[in-house]
């Protein structure tokens, strides 16, 4: 049995130890706005933790209460999964979850998941996750769906694919598509280190089937990787890869709808590419690059639609390819300003188009991106107009122009948030705790 103390309105539960049955029966036992205790010591999971309710999931800290993956390990598992059934918050906390056993091949589940719902009016908005240490595997934190939240205040060590923002499709689109809103997955004050002990290496982040992130305020530490053909990039917005096909229940192929980056701190030792834009709108700004045996853009940008892939079946996505701008869901809306490479301002060289010549028809600089910040003179329409689109694109549910910018709430407000009777309240900890 759980050791159990009530406190004024919430209830801690203490499970009997570490181990996954232990966790899961204490979960199942608390009640909305409860916390779970997992204690001090070193535990091995396979098997998946389910959380459908309004829990606090703490550990004793990442350096006290460590989750290791079993050998031989049920690959198709993540550690952690959060679906809940409303928009309740959830939070993890001060868990040390190591992947490393698994190695770092794709088709890895992560470590925690995060579940939404697909379409509805209603998503997952409370969703912290914090002070958590992850080492290795591929995918530590994904969300999934209608599903936004904050990452903070953890590490990731060797961890491809640390932060995935996937959302659902089509749907995505239909909710309001504007920069610095809570409508994002949001990776703050967080520490990612990439060594010479990493066997493979993508992207740091990915986004895609209308994907929304921001990552502020963190330190990127590649100064001890060596891999550079392996380095794909840090961020990366996926594109779409296929056309519209008029049906929101076909259309989970399209990409990314917006990306934030500010106030960070990159080291890399080496890379050739930072920030891999291939489709949706962002801003990349006041963030500081040092460069050390590398000298890479910091953004490059392509768009699929006009690219011959003939010769790759298993991308050869777009029939017949398209010949004039602009495409769908490509780059677009995207600003660039305030940034330092090796102690000096940014550069026109800073910022590239990653795949001529089809990508100069798609992208070109003050139409669909600028190194300024935004204003009244950076104007442009969209959609599509015309074939190979359909004609029942949906215009209504397209990229606004961006004129203005302004960051949203730093920090983010869960993180000064905890649980009161089952409701966000001030402190960090339920009232009466």
């Amino acid at each position: 049995m759980a050791l159990v103390s009530n406190s004024g309105f919430a209830t801690t539960w203490n499970a009997p130890s570490g181990n996954l049955l232990d966790v899961q029966h204490t979960v199942n036992s608390a009640s909305g706005g409860d916390t779970v205790i997992i204690p001090s010591g070193t535990f091995v999971w396979n098997g998946t933790l389910s959380i459908n309710k309004s829990v606090i999931l703490q550990g004793q800290g990442e350096t006290s209460t460590f989750i290791n993956r079993a050998t031989p390990i049920n690959q198709t598992i993540e550690f952690v999964a959060i679906k809940p059934f409303s928009d309740i918050p959830v939070r993890v906390t001060g868990i040390n979850f190591n992947s490393k056993s698994i190695g770092q091949n794709y088709h890895r589940l992560p470590c925690v998941s995060v579940w939404g719902p697909k379409g509805g009016n209603w998503g997952l908005t409370q969703v912290r996750i914090d002070h958590c240490y992850f080492t290795g595997g591929v995918n530590a934190v994904e969300w999934n769906f209608y599903a936004y939240g904050v990452v903070d205040h953890c590490t990731f060590l060797d961890c491809p694919y640390a932060i995935i923002a996937y959302a659902d499709g089509d749907y995505a689109w239909s909710r309001p598509i504007a920069f610095g809103t809570s409508n994002e997955v949001y990776a703050e004050d967080c520490t990612f280190i990439m060594d010479s002990q990493i066997s493979y290496f993508d992207t740091l982040t990915d986004e895609d089937f209308g994907g929304r992130m921001c990552m502020r305020h963190c330190t990127i530490d590649f100064s001890k990787f060596t891999m550079r053909d392996e380095f794909g990039s840090i961020w990366m917005t996926h594109g779409n890869q296929a056309y519209w096909k008029g049906s929101q229940n076909q259309d989970n192929v399209r990409g990314t709808v917006n990306l934030e980056l500010y106030d960070n701190t990159v080291t890399t030792n080496e890379a050739y590419r930072i920030t891999y834009l291939r489709g949706g709108q962002t801003v990349v700004y006041n963030n500081v690059f040092s460069f050390q045996n590398c000298r890479p853009p910091i953004v490059s940008m392509t768009e699929e639609e006009g690219y011959d892939r003939s010769s790759n079946p298993l991308e050869n996505w777009f029939h017949p390819l398209r010949k004039t701008w602009p495409a769908e869901d490509q780059v677009n809306n995207s600003f660039f300003w305030g940034n330092t490479v090796n102690g000096t301002a940014q550069s026109p060289e800073s910022f590239a188009i990653w795949k001529a010549p089809s990508d100069n028809i798609f992208i070109k600089e003050k139409r669909d991106y600028w190194t300024t910040p935004p204003s009244e003179s950076t104007v442009t329409k969209y959609p599509p107009l015309g074939p190979p689109s359909f004609s029942t694109y949906p215009v209504n549910r397209y990229y606004p122009t961006v004129t203005a910018y302004k960051g949203f709430t730093y920090p983010h407000p869960l993180t000064n948030t905890g649980f009161t009777g089952g409701r966000l309240g001030p402190g960090g900890t339920r009232r009466g705790e």
